[in-house]
């Protein structure tokens, strides 16, 4: 079986969104993540994203307001997105 657990929280007053990550199964997952930032009501022409794990975070990436990554979810390894505009 595998299944990667997902949940997000949005704070539009601090511009701040969290995106959160877990693979439970024994097996890494592949997937694709679609954002987009118009669909949380957010008006962004780009996005800033940092990746956190239990090693810390991540350099700060700029991405589109709207854009797709494919992921690799290791196993029985939960991560976050930090998205700020």
């Amino acid at each position: 079986m595998s299944a990667v657990l997902t949940g997000a929280w949005a704070l539009p007053g601090e511009r701040r969104m969290i995106m959160v990550f877990g693979n439970i199964s024994d097996q890494p997952v592949t997937a694709t993540v679609h954002f987009d930032a118009a669909a949380y009501g957010f008006k962004a022409d780009s996005v800033r994203v940092v990746t956190v794990t239990h090693n810390g975070a991540s350099e700060p990436m700029q991405e589109s307001a709207a854009f797709e990554q494919s992921l690799t979810f290791a196993p029985h390894n939960p991560w976050a997105r930090e998205i700020t505009w």
